[in-house]
Parts: structure tokens; C-alpha cells; sequence
């Protein structure tokens, strides 16, 4: 191994030679002894502070120092410190001072073994640096003692240096395997710079990121796995457990954002979809709840505001049926009158409702009708009028296409009927006289003097008005009932002198 020559002395060149330390390329374990990651760090940032043909190295540790030192890395680090703080010492204290740092180096590495490529042959280079060192000392060959003693040392601060690169080469390969997640090359690589840097909180980190590498795979595989299948909540799901692990994915963040606007709209097209259904089946809660929901997703969109008006005309065309229910019901029971008021509810909601109108005009009609009818019947005597039966005769026709409707009608217009015949039908009225009297029918014709004469007339009231010379003229009022048991009779006679 090749070792640096100088002409100044071997303190000088060590001090040129020991600065930043530590960490390699590639991870071998050795099989020679092994030097602390902390002595190497001690040992990068000590500086030469005193040059001279005979002088040792002094060295001033400061606070950069980011990894814990052990307590053999201290003990070094503190004879190095002592050696380089006697600048004009002779060759063979020089000399006895870089043999204790060896010494030292060697004493470390007997429990610690150091993982870096070519250890071994480093070690035996040392040894060897050292044994020779040792002889040209016992020689008096001070310089020459020196010169091999530096060389050791010199070996020792390479063996630093490559354990310091081997530590951010591993500690960059496993950070580089865990961006493209290949899990074992992050864990061996990490698992290395751990084994160089124990008590690096970098590299403890790391180790926790890449524990998590396997979630997060799965958890990438599941997102596929669900974008694949369509089932975006499951994909949203699995994407947030990868942005967990890895926080800075903007791609992931981007497709969380475009899978969360895909579900919002197939949950609107559903809830939508829902609403639609439900007022096919005239369902108005299930409709109102399922539009509620859809009002989260999009609240401000159009078919919200379409679908709630098809909400209200439900509710109101199951109103209206409710209605023209409740008129056919009480047409089924003739009350016609609560078929009218049910009608008209029913038109206020609807007044394009054909059916509604039809039913509402029928309805009145048939009231009207039995009112009318009622009317005469309560009042039958006026049957006996001709401009009266002529009036009722006509109603009747006009009532006939009413009748299939409504029972009571049909009744009553029987009732009526018969009530016209029997006050249009003449019945036999015994007239009594004294045979001297003259008897007429006001409004209707003369009798004459009769002693007992019957007559026929239609039911109704009469008078009948009798007249003789030299007596007063007699009135009498007669009612001619349809239905009298017996002949009516009616006696004039005028015997009150004038």
C-alpha cells in the first residue's frame, strides 16, 4: 500500500494527512479488528495547529462532532490531543507519542471490527508499519521510526475515511432504494450504514421509512388493485396509506383528487339515480332522502333543482289522486256533495285536471237536480200547476243522463214522477147545493144550481163561489187532495138574504 514521503517531518505530515474521516463505498466484513465510527469522526475534524522539523500534532476537537463518541474513541482522541500540544519534542518523544496513537487505534479494533472493503490488508499493513517502526527505534533510527510510525497512522486515517464514504454511499443507497421501494436493497443498505453509524439519527430515520416500505407497497398494490375494479373509496384509502409513508407524492396527491371527484360524481349519479327511482314508485321519502343526499355531493347542480320540482309534483299528483279517491269513494257512497268538495281541493292543485273537471261539473249537476227536485216534492201541491208540471217535466228529461249516478236521484225522480201523475190525475169532488144556487169554479168552470152533483178535478186548492138574487154570494176554499180516502166534498149554498 502505497505510503506519502515528505521532507518535512513525520508530526508535520500527519497533521497534513488526519482530517475528515470515515465511511466507504461497499460493505465487506472484515476479519481483523475494527476502529469506531466515532474515533473516525474525532479524528476528520482534527487540525494541525503546529508545524516544526521536531514537532507532534495538536489537535482541537469542536462541536461538529455529530455522532457519540465511545469511551476508547475519547482516550485516542484525548492522546492526540496531548501529543500534538508538544510542538519541541525530540524525535523520540515524536516517536513515542504517534506509537501511542497506533497503539491506541489497535487497542480499539481488537472489540470493534471494522466492515470496510481491504480492512484486513489495511490492519496488516499497520501491524507491519508498526513492527518496523518499533525495530528502527531500538536502532536509534529515530527518522526512520517516525516515518513508518506517520505511515500506520496514515493507514488508520484512510481506514477512517473509507468507513465515513462506505456510511454515505450505503446511507444514499438505501434512501435511493426506498424512492424506487425495492424493500431488500433499502434494508441491506440501511442495515450497513447502521452497522458503520450505531447511533446516526439520519440513518435511524431511514430505518423506520424503510421498515414501512412493505405498507406501502401493499398499500400501492391495493390502490391499483381498486382503481382496476372501480371501487374508488377503496383506492382513496389505500392512496392515503401511501401518502402516510411518503408525503411529498404530488402524483399520488393528484390521483387522490381525481378519484375523490370521480366518487363524488358516481355518488351523485347515484343518489340522483335513486331519486328518479323512487319517484317512479311514488315514493316521496325515500325520493327527498336520496336527493338530500345528492345535494352534498353537488348541491348548486341543475338536476337538483329539476328532481326537487318532480318532488313536488309528486306530492302534489299523489294529492290530487288522494283527492279524486276520496270523490270516488263518496260517489260510491252518493254523497255528491262531498264528491264536489273533493274535486275542487283537487283542481286548486291541478285546474288542468280533465277527469277533476268532468267529475266536479257531475257532481253539481246531481246536487242541483235532487235540490230541485227535493224542492217540488216538498211542495208537491204546485204539481197541480200546468206551467209548473210542464217546468218539472222537462227537468226530469234533462235529469235522466244523472240518473246512472246517483241512486238517490233516481228515487227521488220516481217519487217525483209519480207526484206529477197523481196531481195531474182528476179525483171525483161531491158538489152540495140547494139546487137554487149558482155554483161556479173560480179559474176553472161553472157548475150550476145543483142539489148534489160530482165532479172531476185535479188535486189543488179551489173555491167555489155561489150566487142567488136577493142573498149574498158564498165562497168556500176547498183542498182536493191526491191522496183523500174518501170524495172530497164541498156544499154551497147561499140563504144570507141581502
Amino acid at each position: 500500500m502505497p505510503v506519502m514521503h515528505s521532507s518535512q517531518s513525520a508530526g508535520v505530515k500527519l497533521l497534513n494527512h488526519v482530517v475528515p474521516a470515515v465511511l466507504s463505498l461497499f460493505l465487506f466484513c472484515g476479519s481483523a479488528y475494527s476502529v469506531s465510527a466515532e474515533l473516525a469522526v474525532a479524528l476528520s475534524i482534527a487540525q494541525p495547529i503546529v508545524e516544526s522539523k521536531t514537532s507532534v500534532q495538536a489537535f482541537d476537537v469542536d462541536n461538529r462532532t455529530h455522532h457519540a463518541l465511545s469511551q476508547d474513541d475519547v482516550i485516542v482522541i484525548g492522546v492526540i490531543a496531548q501529543a500534538s500540544s508538544e510542538s519541541q519534542k525530540s524525535d523520540s518523544e515524536h516517536y513515542k507519542h504517534m506509537l501511542a496513537l497506533v497503539d491506541e487505534a489497535l487497542t480499539a479494533w481488537e472489540t470493534r471490527r471494522s466492515i470496510v472493503p481491504g480492512f484486513d490488508q489495511s490492519l496488516e499493513f499497520i501491524l507491519t508499519s508498526r513492527g518496523k517502526a518499533e525495530a528502527a527505534f531500538f536502532d536509534v533510527d529515530y527518522p526512520e521510526a517516525n516515518r513508518l510510525i506517520e505511515q500506520a497512522l496514515d493507514e488508520i486515517k484512510s481506514i477512517f475515511q473509507r468507513e465515513e464514504d462506505f456510511y454515505n454511499i450505503n446511507l444514499k443507497i438505501a434512501i435511493s432504494a426506498f424512492e424506487v421501494e425495492d424493500v431488500e436493497g433499502a434494508q441491506d443498505a440501511i442495515t450497513l450504514a447502521l452497522a458503520l453509524r450505531p447511533n446516526s439519527k439520519e440513518a435511524e430515520f431511514w430505518q423506520q421509512q424503510i421498515i414501512q416500505l412493505p405498507e406501502l407497497i401493499a398499500a400501492r398494490q391495493a390502490a391499483i388493485a381498486a382503481h382496476n375494479e372501480g371501487r374508488l373509496q377503496d383506492e382513496i384509502d389505500a392512496l392515503y396509506r401511501v401518502l402516510k409513508i411518503k408525503p411529498d407524492e404530488e402524483e399520488v396527491k393528484t390521483r387522490i383528487e381525481a378519484a375523490n371527484s370521480e366518487l363524488q360524481d358516481q355518488r351523485f349519479k347515484r343518489a340522483i339515480g335513486e331519486v328518479r327511482q323512487a319517484l317512479s314508485s311514488q315514493d316521496v321519502e325515500k325520493a327527498r332522502n336520496a336527493l338530500t343526499k345528492a345535494q352534498r355531493f353537488k348541491p348548486s347542480h341543475p338536476e337538483i333543482t329539476r328532481l326537487k320540482q318532480g318532488i313536488e309534483e309528486l306530492v302534489r299528483d299523489l294529492e290530487v289522486a288522494k283527492l279524486i279517491q276520496a270523490a270516488a269513494n263518496s260517489a260510491i257512497q252518493d254523497d255528491w256533495t262531498a264528491v264536489q268538495q273533493s274535486l275542487e281541493l283537487a283542481l286548486k292543485l291541478n285546474p288542468q285536471l280533465i277527469d277533476a273537471i268532468e267529475g266536479r261539473d257531475l257532481a253539481k249537476s246531481i246536487i242541483d237536480a235532487q235540490s230541485k227536485f227535493d224542492d217540488y216534492l216538498a211542495r208537491s201541491d204546485r204539481l197541480s200547476s200546468e206551467n209548473i208540471v210542464d217546468a218539472v217535466r222537462k227537468e226530469l228529461e234533462e235529469a235522466q243522463a244523472l240518473l246512472k249516478y246517483s241512486p238517490r236521484l233516481r228515487s227521488v225522480v220516481s217519487e217525483l214522477e209519480v207526484e206529477v201523475v197523481k196531481w195531474q190525475t182528476e179525483v171525483p169532488v161531491r158538489v152540495i147545493s140547494d139546487g137554487k144556487t149558482h155554483i161556479i169554479v173560480r179559474r176553472v168552470g161553472i157548475i150550476g144550481a145543483v142539489r148534489d152533483r160530482e165532479i172531476l178535478l185535479k188535486p189543488g186548492t179551489y173555491r167555489f163561489e155561489g150566487s142567488r138574487r136577493g142573498y149574498r154570494n158564498k165562497l168556500v176554499e176547498v183542498i182536493v187532495s191526491p191522496d183523500a180516502d174518501e170524495i172530497t166534498e164541498v156544499t154551497v149554498i147561499c140563504n144570507e138574504r141581502v
